[in-house]
């Protein structure tokens, strides 16, 4: 569930990936995942992570490289951007989503 949440895989297609079911997806998400226990698994996984050897290679973990896609938007919108010079001006405005 994690991973279907984290990589908006979603259950449906977690399901089709794996030897898991959807209903048993679906009933652990509901029983078990809570703002605490999905506090604690990002802990054990990030706590993982630190202790492989090829984290180490780049670097002690305090900075992160994201990268994001922009979708050109019409209209208004309060998370979105006018678009820089040279971006061209067919639609007004950008959403960066991450």
């Amino acid at each position: 569930m994690l991973i279907a949440n984290a990589t908006n895989l979603g259950l449906v297609r977690m399901a089709e990936a794996c030897s898991i079911s959807y209903d048993i997806l679906a009933w652990t998400q509901e029983w078990y995942l809570r703002e605490e226990t999905l506090a604690a698994a990002n802990v054990a996984v990030v706590n993982y992570h630190h202790r492989l050897p090829l984290t180490r290679a780049f670097g002690g973990g305090t900075l992160s490289s994201s990268d994001g896609q922009r979708f050109p938007v019409k209209g208004k919108s309060t998370t979105a951007r006018a678009p820089g010079i040279g971006a061209g001006q067919r639609y007004p405005l950008l959403f960066c989503g991450r």
